[in-house]
This record gives C-alpha cells, structure tokens and sequence, in this order.
C-alpha cells in the first residue's frame, strides 16, 4: 500500500493513501535492443513472405497497418533485461506491499512469453479498448515515433489531449479518484503493467510510423 505524508505550513500532517489499483513500471530499453528490435521489424516488414508467416493480427483488435510476431532469436537475445526489468518491477511491489508478494520469487524467477509482437501504426490508425491474455505480465515498448511535434503541442493546448496516447484505465469513474493514465510514447521508454489492465490508443495525424512491440509474460 502506497502512504504519502504531506505538511502544512501550520504543521499538520494528513496522508494520501493508495490501498488499491494497479502498479505500472517504467524503464529505458538498451540502445542495442532498440536497434535489434528495429532491424527485425525492418526485416519483416521488406518480405511480403514474412509478414504473412509472422502475422499475428487475428489474434489481436488493432485497427492499425500490421501487427507482427517478433523474431524468437531477437527476443531471447534480451531475456536478461527484461528479466531485470519484470525481476525489478516485483521487488519494487513486495516494498510497497508485502501482502502484494508475499515470498521473495525474484530469485528464483524464469520468464516465458507466450506472445510477442511489433505494432506498425499511421496516421488515422488506433487501437480500441482491451486487455491482454495469456500470461500475467504484459508490457509495451517504443521503438519510433512520428513526426508529431507539431500536434502534440497543439493537442496539449486543447482541455483533453490524447492524439497517439496510450491510456491504460482502471475501475469506473470516481468523484475523488483517477480511473486513467495517459502516456505519451517516447523512443525507449518501456513499461510493464498487470495483463489484465484495460488500455487503448488514440489515433494521430502527423506523417510517419508510431511502432511499440508488445511482450506477454508467464513467471515460473
């Protein structure tokens, strides 16, 4: 459980407590992975052959230009880090919360990943509300971003920008409480979350290629 202590200047404490809801983890990707990651999908993306053999959209609800499996090889080749990263994520939890994990796991802790995949978004493309399955960790990390420097300024100046965000939602709508969380993609920003967490993402109009890649996670 999250507790934070604030002071007045008259001295009072009061507390904003956290007892529930979700916990997301942010972490930078290596350069070497963005660049391996890229250069799959690259490769994948050249060779009508490929992306046919890779295509993993009927398995998902993007309404985006393609979805593809990433390459085994590739991914394994970063086990180690996203070990850190999932190994990291559940030692930051059982601080908070020993109730969350109560034993210790990260020791003896083996990933699978049932599913990987790229996301190729454009301009008008989205991705409507969902969650994962298979697996009890998911994650997103971005490997490029548009052109959009332009409109995301000029989103940020209207009362609900959200053009190319992701937004992960939680529960209903509460009078003294937040149901959503928005991010905007940045190269190597790379998050892990629940598979379970409900999330989607707005569609934007700038010239070029939003790509994510997507990893669903088993902990043995």
């Amino acid at each position: 459980m999250s507790v934070v202590t604030f002071t007045d200047e008259g001295k009072s404490q009061w507390q904003l407590i956290h007892p529930w809801g979700p916990f997301i983890g942010k972490f930078k990707l290596p350069e070497s992975l963005i660049q391996d990651f890229n250069q799959d999908c690259d490769s994948t993306a050249a060779s009508k052959e490929k992306s046919n053999l890779l295509d993993w959209s009927d398995n998902l609800v993007g309404k985006v230009k393609q979805e593809v499996l990433i390459n085994p090889a590739v991914l394994d080749k970063h086990n180690v880090y996203f070990s850190y990263c999932v190994k990291s994520y559940l030692h930051s939890l059982r601080k908070m919360d020993s109730k969350l994990i109560p034993v210790d796991i990260t020791k003896t802790l083996e990933l699978k990943y049932p599913s990987a995949w790229y996301v190729r978004q454009f301009a008008g493309d989205y991705n409507p509300p969902h969650v994962h399955t298979n697996g009890c960790l998911s994650s997103v990390g971005y490997l490029k971003t548009p052109n959009w420097d332009d409109e995301l300024r000029e989103d940020a100046e209207d009362h609900a920008p959200c053009h190319g965000k992701l937004m992960f939602t939680h529960n209903g709508v509460s009078s003294w409480g937040k149901s959503v969380h928005f991010v905007t993609p940045q190269v190597g920003d790379f998050y892990i979350f629940p598979i379970d967490l409900m999330h989607q993402v707005f569609p934007f109009k700038s010239v070029g290629e939003r790509r994510s890649f997507s990893i669903n996670m088993v902990l043995e």
